[in-house]
């Protein structure tokens, strides 16, 4: 067989799409899971069954089970699991501390360097089992999330239920052309922080988060460019810096978050920059109730040594519009300001409109801090409802 003939065999092989229901990939006998809010039981495991079919990509699985995962499922390019109703999907196993879902070709920076393309999760419920967990994470697969994805393009989330992680329900890092909407999720009331909804690391560009009906207890939808991975969950037995790498820390860009819905969250939006740049984000359409924020801004001045690097923070081009949420009297973790919108970071270019205050009256309708201890924060063009408040 001649060279070429052997490459075009190759190539038509590695192009073959596969399709299935996941009933087909398990044996008869198998014990499914119960995923259902605050009543999650893992049972028998399912990635030995799953993980072969998923590779290579150019897959989908018409997800028609309710099963136990232990160590990520890894999906590649053209790959999509499709759930037959909303109550099936995949809760994480006692005692894993990964996620359930990650894409096989981990890039944590330069959006042109990504290999995964075209992955697709629609539908279903995907549990994170916190009670079942110790520990935030593993030096091997990062935090205990629902889902991880490092270096994607064309990711897209649709009608999925996200129930009590450990940590984040979504990671997201060098994203592009990402798609985030019609979600529901509900943390459960574990104290334990960290609990966002969707949590946006560096490098992701071009995504739109629509439509979310969200309660946890931390940021509902974090935009972070510099993050404190290399600090704040190392622990004496297992540092998740073997598996992050600081080149994560890196720009968001061209982001729409609209129609999201707080059922009383412990705090809203946050936009986390110390010297990454956050730019071109928009934010509309926000009901519900809140703790002690709406949408904070800021370099995490609350505490400059959590941060890698330390700086004043980088926000260009910030829109946000039709804003009406109550601001509660909660207190979780400590105010950073407690306002509708709360600035602690250098901003140029910031336009607000429509942004009721808080309808409890005890909230101000902004409040915007004049420095840090690095400094005095540069403040350019910011107007809130026609006030320049520069």
């Amino acid at each position: 067989m001649s060279i070429l003939k052997a490459y075009y065999n190759r190539k038509k092989k590695q192009s073959v799409y596969r399709e299935t229901f996941l009933s087909d990939l398990l044996p008869a006998d198998f014990v499914e899971s119960t995923i259902t809010f605050q009543s999650g039981i893992p049972r028998q495991n399912a990635e030995q069954y799953i993980q072969p079919f998923l590779n290579g990509g150019n897959c989908k699985i018409k997800w028609d089970r309710k099963v136990a995962i232990s160590t990520p499922l890894r999906l590649q390019s053209d790959t999509t699991i499709i759930a037959t109703d909303i109550t099936k999907g995949a809760i994480l196993a006692t005692g894993s501390e990964k996620p359930i879902f990650m894409n096989r070709n981990i890039v944590f920076a330069g959006n042109t360097s990504i290999v995964d393309k075209n992955i697709i999760i629609d539908g279903g419920t995907w549990h994170g089992n916190n009670d079942g967990q110790q520990n935030k994470g593993t030096p091997e697969f990062g935090l205990a999330t629902i889902n991880s994805f490092h270096g994607v393009k064309n990711l897209q989330y649709r009608n999925c239920n996200f129930f009590e992680p450990m940590t984040y329900c979504i990671l997201a890092n060098n994203i592009v052309d990402g798609v985030y909407e019609d979600i529901y999720i509900d943390v459960g009331v574990n104290s334990r922080s960290n609990k966002d909804g969707v949590h946006f690391d560096g490098w992701c560009a071009n995504c739109r988060i629509s439509r979310l009906d969200v309660k946890t207890l931390d940021d509902a939808i974090g935009l972070n460019t510099n993050d404190a991975f290399t600090k704040k969950f190392n622990y004496p037995d297992r540092t998740f810096t073997d598996f992050y790498d600081v080149s994560m820390y890196g720009p968001i860009t061209n982001i729409i978050i609209e129609d999201i819905h707080f059922r009383n969250s412990i705090f809203g939006i946050r936009l986390l920059s110390t010297v990454a740049l956050v730019s071109n984000i928009t934010i509309r359409r926000f009901t519900g109730i809140t703790g002690e924020y709406a949408i904070l801004i800021d370099n995490f001045q609350s505490d400059m040594n959590w941060c890698t690097p330390n700086g004043l923070g980088n926000f260009k081009n910030i829109i946000i519009d039709d804003i009406d949420v109550i601001i509660s009297d909660r207190v979780q973790w400590g105010a950073n300001q407690s306002a509708v919108i709360n600035i602690a970071g250098s901003i140029d270019g910031l336009t607000a409109t429509n942004v009721l205050g808080a309808r409890n009256g005890s909230k101000p309708l902004y409040a915007k801090k004049p420095s840090c201890p690095l400094g005095n924060y540069i403040y350019k063009n910011i107007v809130v409802n026609g006030q320049n408040i520069t």
